[in-house]
């Protein structure tokens, strides 16, 4: 919410479920449990014109089907009120629904067979194309920031084990992959969404954009990455496979590029090193680069 916070087109109001999680980077911000279909209604007095749809309850696994389940329940009620008030509405997928894709990973690629919690992303994907407004659904590669530090992946256990002088246990040969993108340029994707639904149009449209960095990295190269930036640490191969060492993240960008002028701008090796000074106790403004 703090990089959405001059919005020209308008005044933001941040969502959030309780008033402990209100650090929204922006002044107006309202209480309400999206999981309640009544509150999410109550927010049809805001009459907006965007609703930028983040919320989501993470996974245990792929296959949660809890969380799936809690998923499709907050989306439906999401996209009810955006009906009701005639909202644009932009929508955070994942690219858990490429999972049995062909590589590059493109917007327009065929779906195969999804786990629960990437079936519920790719049914709400389906609804907003039935809305009358102008809809945006975003895939995310793995997204990433220094706001947070206990987040439960291998970016973040390998930048603390490094800043800690430990060493970076790397499974197998470390060749699975992942598109790392710092929320930085999510935030700004967002924005320029925002900006491209309410631009003056004569037909309806449903978009779909990839945004990730376009560069995808192997984790024997990031942990190499984040010993290199932090300056401490050691890799470590363990020579024993990983369970998802056949992973691959290859994510084509090129549509985000060209309909909403788009581009990752924040470098992995920056964003570990915002992540490792937060990690070593230095007080900055961690969405700002």
């Amino acid at each position: 919410m703090h990089a959405l916070s001059a919005i020209p087109q308008g005044r933001p109001v941040g969502v959030v479920r309780t008033t402990r999680s209100s650090s929204t980077g922006v002044s107006d911000y309202v209480v309400a449990d999206l999981e309640n279909a009544a509150q999410v209604q109550g927010l049809a007095t805001y009459a907006p014109d965007v609703i930028v749809h983040t919320a989501a309850r993470l996974p245990r696994s792929f296959d949660d089907k809890e969380a799936a389940s809690s998923n499709a329940a907050i989306d439906s009620h999401v996209i009810r009120l955006a009906e009701e008030t005639g909202a644009s509405l932009i929508y955070l997928s994942s690219t858990s629904v490429y999972a049995n894709s062909p590589l590059p990973w493109m917007e327009t690629a065929e779906i195969g067979a999804l786990s629960d919690y990437a079936a519920a992303k790719r049914y709400t994907e389906l609804l907003l194309r039935a809305l009358p407004s102008p809809t945006a659904t975003i895939r995310i590669g793995s997204p990433y920031s220094a706001v947070g530090v206990d987040k439960p992946s291998v970016l973040y256990s390998f930048v603390k084990q490094a800043v800690a002088g430990q060493n970076l246990m790397v499974a197998g040969a470390g060749l699975r992959s992942q598109d790392f993108i710092h929320a930085n340029d999510v935030a700004v994707a967002i924005r320029k969404a925002i900006d491209y639904l309410l631009q003056p149009r004569s037909t309806v449209t449903a978009e779909l954009f990839n945004i990730g960095s376009g560069a995808p990295v192997t984790m024997a190269s990031l942990a190499e990455t984040v010993v290199e930036v932090c300056g401490s640490g050691r890799v470590v191969f363990t020579g024993i496979s990983g369970g998802n060492d056949e992973y691959r993240a290859d994510m084509n960008i090129d549509h985000a590029k060209a309909i909403l002028d788009w581009r990752p701008a924040v470098p992995l090796e920056t964003g570990i090193a915002q992540l490792a000074r937060r990690l070593r106790g230095g007080n900055e403004d961690w969405l700002s680069i």
